[in-house]
Order: C-alpha cells, then structure tokens, then sequence
C-alpha cells in the first residue's frame, strides 16, 4: 500500500511538471497582436506635413504687421525720451562766449552848440561765459521726460498683450484647421459608404428585390451626405487659408 501511495504521489508530480512546462512553451509562442499599435502609431500624411505650431506661431509674429507698427512706435519712443532729456538738460546748463574789438568814444560838449569833441582808443575784449540755473522745478519736475517713459512703457505692454494674443489666435486656427480635416475625413469615409449602399440598392432595385421608396431612400441619404462632405470641404479649404494668411506662408499640404 506504501508503494502504491508512492508511485501515485510521482505520477502526480510528473503530470504537473509538464502541465507547467507546456502552458509556459504555450505562452512564450503567443503572437501579440500588432493591429492595434499599427493603428495608434499611424500618423495621416495630412498632419505629418503640418508645421509644428510653435514654428507657425513665430512666422506669425515676425509677419505680424501690427507688431512691426509696434516695433517703430518703440523707436519713436526713445527718440522722444532722448529729446525730453536734452531739454531738460539746456534748461540747467547755459553758455556764451564774445568777442569785441573797436574804440572807447569819449563825446564832449564843451566846444559850443553843435560842436562835439572825440577822444577814442582802440581797444580789445574777450569773454566767456557759463551758467548753471538749477531751478527747483526743473529738478524736481521734469514732465516731458516723465511722460516719454510712461509711453514708452505703455507701448512696451502694449506689445506684450499683442504678441499673447497673435499667439491665442495661431492656436486657435491650428485647432480648427485640424478638427476641420477630421471632419471632412470622416465625412468622406461615411461618402464612400453611401455611395457602396446606393449602387447595391439599385441592383436590387432592378432586381426587384427591394422597393421603389427604399432605394429612393437611400438615394436620399447619399445626397445628404454628398452635401454635407461639400461644406466639410469649403470649411477645410477656408480653415487653411486663415491659417495661411495669419503665418504668412502657403502651406504645402
């Protein structure tokens, strides 16, 4: 009986052994399915030939012409610094400089009426002259100067605030450039379908296998959708040249 229990016990084990052995060789030839990473990684010709949007974002901004009105009001805006701060520096700082050659006339009326005696000498001078007038109100007042800085600030800001907004907007017209080619693919696709339904409704019209108000209905049907795939169409073609005229460049699509 002890032999008995004991052969039972290694047939037992043996049987398990390979029961493992062939469900993990069963396992290590599965061949994974590759169709769905196929589809996930595909990338549509359409988009790979899209420009990244940051690289569309700075075409925008450098063939913004707001932004280069901008760019020369900046410009204008240093030029009045620049004056202000020589005005304020001719109202301090003043200087003159003579030069004079000629006689000291002496008149004398001793001699009578209508009779003058004169006496001159010739004689030179040379002078220079500085002045420095430090006015409280100059020091301490300088609007024009004050106020060329506030603009050009304002300007500067200015600037900033259309630069986030040329940005928003490039972002918005890559999105619906997108989603406007998503739609009209799958429009299309929906297109091609109907139009299968359609020729097979007329063979079975003739046929006699279906109704006149049927195949009238799916005729119905595929002008529907021819329509809608034509206004996919229109808004595809009118999404991609908003996005051009806003980048500056064809897109070669």
């Amino acid at each position: 009986m002890k032999n008995f229990n004991t052969l039972l016990f290694l047939t037992y084990f043996i049987l398990s052994t390979l029961g493992t052995t062939v469900g993990v060789f069963a396992q290590s030839n599965v061949i994974p399915d590759k169709s769905d990473n196929s589809q996930k990684n595909e990338i549509d010709s359409f988009l790979s030939k899209l420009p990244s949007l940051e690289s569309l974002i700075d075409s925008a901004l450098f063939h913004a012409p707001m932004l280069k009105m901008q760019s020369l009001d900046l410009r204008i805006k240093d030029m009045e610094i620049n004056n202000a701060r020589k005005n304020w520096s001719k109202n301090i700082i003043s200087g003159n400089a003579s030069y004079n050659y000629g006689d000291n006339l002496i008149l004398s009326e001793n001699l009578g009426l209508g009779q003058l005696s004169t006496n001159s000498k010739a004689d030179s001078h040379y002078s220079v002259g500085f002045s420095l007038k430090i006015p409280i109100t100059t020091l301490f007042d300088h609007q024009d100067l004050r106020k060329a800085e506030i603009e050009l600030q304002k300007t500067e800001m200015q600037r900033l605030i259309l630069v986030k907004s040329i940005r928003e907007e490039v972002n918005t017209k890559y999105l619906n450039l997108t989603n406007a080619y998503q739609k009209y693919k799958i429009l299309l696709d929906d297109f091609e379908s109907h139009e299968i339904n359609l020729q097979n409704a007329e063979k079975d019209f003739l046929n006699s296998r279906i109704s006149v108000q049927e195949v009238t209905t799916i005729k119905m049907a595929n002008s529907k959708a021819k329509l809608e795939l034509t206004d996919a169409k229109s808004a595809l073609s009118s999404a991609i040249w908003l996005l051009e005229e806003l980048v500056g460049f064809q897109l070669k699509l």
